[in-house]
């Protein structure tokens, strides 16, 4: 699957989001599909650490 220019800017959002996840918080997803980048990116994020 190609990534589209609005792909890469929803991932760039998500990143940029996850930031600010600390170990323990409780996360809030809305059912944009931004969601499922920041999904994505927080199971990158516990998978790591």
């Amino acid at each position: 699957m190609e990534t589209t220019h609005q792909d890469a800017e929803k991932l760039a959002a998500a990143k940029a989001a996850v930031k600010f996840v600390k170990d323990g918080d409780i996360v809030g997803l809305g059912t944009g599909s931004t969601a499922t980048f920041a999904i994505q990116e927080l199971g990158i994020m516990v998978k790591t650490d």
